[in-house]
Formats: C-alpha cells, sequence, structure tokens
C-alpha cells in the first residue's frame, strides 16, 4: 500500500471503522476501488475480531500474537489507521479459528503439505 494510506480515511465517519457494521463509505474513483477493497476487507475482519474478542480486543491481541507494549499498534490496526499486513490476517485466521470473514478457512488449508505443497 502506499505510503500515508489510511483505511479508514474510505468511511464517511472513519471512528466508524470496525465498530459499525452499517458504516456509510464514501465514493471513489475507479482508481481507488483496490485500496476501497482492501479497507473493506480490513474493516470486516475487525468487526469479527472485535465480536469474537470484544472493546479489549487491542489488548487481548498484544497478548495473544505480540508482546504487551504492541497494544496501541493493534489498536491502530483495528481501527483502520493503519493496514493490516497479510501475515497479521494469518496470524489472526490461526488465532482466532475459521470464521474471519469473507473467509472460511481450516488450518490445514492456510499450509501447504510438506514435499509437494
Amino acid at each position: 500500500m502506499p505510503a500515508g494510506y489510511r483505511p479508514c480515511s474510505f468511511l464517511v465517519v472513519p471512528k466508524e471503522f470496525g465498530k459499525r457494521r452499517d458504516a456509510e463509505w464514501r465514493a471513489v474513483t475507479k482508481v481507488d476501488e483496490s485500496k476501497v477493497a482492501v479497507a473493506y476487507l480490513q474493516h470486516r475482519i475487525t468487526l469479527a475480531v472485535r465480536a469474537q474478542l470484544g472493546d479489549n480486543a487491542p489488548a487481548l491481541l498484544a497478548r495473544r500474537l505480540g508482546t504487551p507494549w504492541r497494544e496501541d499498534y493493534f489498536r491502530r490496526k483495528l481501527n483502520g489507521q493503519i493496514p493490516l499486513h497479510l501475515t497479521e490476517l494469518m496470524d489472526l485466521a490461526f488465532e482466532l479459528g475459521p470464521s474471519i470473514p469473507p473467509f472460511r478457512v481450516e488450518r490445514s488449508t492456510l499450509l501447504p503439505r510438506p514435499g509437494n505443497g
């Protein structure tokens, strides 16, 4: 993603990112469609994470996936201030199970089989 990319900036009310399922999205040009799609995916993942972990999700994620000093880092991800990386998406899928929308995943389908993939 480009420098300065903030997923929440595509919402009419950026503070609703990852908090309101019915948050209103700004109209964008075709050029920005892929950026909006990424933001929307992160928004939906964040909704699922918060539904599962509750209001204290950043602190719980920091304990489960990182270290306690990373709580602010996870808060910024869940608030859409910085983008979620693919490795973090996989961490969430492994940690929280197969119900991270829009994916239905099982651990066995996320990793190749030894030898021939």
